[in-house]
């Protein structure tokens, strides 16, 4: 029974990192923030961190440590509940740009993630995974229902397209950071 609960307790970890590290690093800190404006200006392009960078961050900033406070056994079942997160994460915010289901895990995060590019709103919806911190700590300007057809789900869609959301952008000053605003759409 522990295995699975340090598992889990990795999971957890990793959905506060997820929520941190969007709100205060990719919305606050620069170069991190001009990098993620780049994504909210092209939703639909191919941007990521490589892989190996991932993987690599994940042993030294999560394994490595572990190893050093706790028997290997234990570090071993955080660190793949935080790898297991980060995938979550990683499969489900691509989805939302480029995915085709129309299940309803999926057209929730669609949803939520697609309020989170929405220009001209308050910040919120940073988290992909999971909205627990965004409920948490306040940052869910409105709870608007998701959408539970492929109808309803089309007409959101439709407004994630990169024609449609260039047309909601406001301009920004090439750092991405929006003009008036602190880049934290």
């Amino acid at each position: 029974l522990e295995l699975p609960a340090l598992v889990a307790l990795g999971w957890l970890a990793w959905s506060l990192a997820e929520y941190l590290l969007h709100r205060f690093v990719l919305h606050g800190l620069k170069p991190f923030s001009t990098l993620h404006g780049l994504h909210h200006q092209q939703p639909q392009a191919l941007l990521a961190t490589p892989t190996v960078v991932r993987a690599g961050l994940i042993l030294v900033l999560v394994l490595l440590p572990l190893l050093a406070l706790a028997e290997a056994w234990r570090a071993v079942a955080v660190t793949l509940g935080v790898a297991g997160g980060y995938l979550l994460y990683s499969l489900a915010h691509h989805a939302t740009h480029h995915g085709r289901s129309r299940g309803a895990w999926l057209l929730r995060r669609r949803h939520w993630h697609a309020l989170h590019h929405r220009a001209g709103r308050k910040p919120g919806y940073f988290g992909i995974s999971t909205l627990v911190w965004d409920r948490l700590f306040g940052t869910l300007p409105r709870l608007n229902a998701a959408p539970q057809s492929a109808a309803s789900f089309a007409r959101l869609a439709a407004a994630e397209r990169p024609s449609a959301l260039a047309a909601q952008q406001p301009a920004h000053d090439g750092q991405g950071v929006a003009a008036g605003r602190l880049g934290n759409e």
